[in-house]
């Protein structure tokens, strides 16, 4: 990180493990990966240059924040719709489980995936 020039570096956690013999995800928490993200953020504090890192939730934001990280890569706008639309079914699930509400609801991810995608197919063949 000592090139003259060099103003930033980013991460990809999930290459990074990759690289390094481990299954790929957006927050490894292999020792050997977490270490390897943790040493490059004090390296680019070392050498002035501005440390960023893809992160896949807000937990592993934070925690990358801590160790110095300034500027993060969040998941695709699709992988957000489909987050929240996952947050948003477990939370009537949850609802549903104390109010006794016998309203069955789909939780499985790939329901919340599968239907964005027809959407989104959907709106294409449209125009929109």
């Amino acid at each position: 990180m000592s090139t003259p020039g060099l103003d930033a570096i980013f991460v990809g956690p999930s290459d990074l493990s990759v690289s390094m013999s481990h299954s790929p995800g957006l927050g490894p928490k292999f020792p050997k990966i977490y270490d390897a993200i943790k040493k490059i953020a004090e390296t680019a504090k070392k050498y002035n240059v501005v440390p960023g890192i893809h992160t896949g939730s807000v937990e592993y934001t934070r925690e990358m924040e801590a160790l110095g990280y300034q500027f993060f890569a969040f998941p695709s706008e699709f992988r957000f719709v489909a987050m929240a639309g996952n947050a948003y079914l477990k939370d009537l699930a949850d609802d549903r489980s104390r109010t006794g509400n016998p309203v069955e609801i789909l939780l499985k991810p790939s329901f919340v995936t599968e239907a964005l995608r027809l959407l989104l197919a959907r709106a294409l063949r449209r125009g929109a």
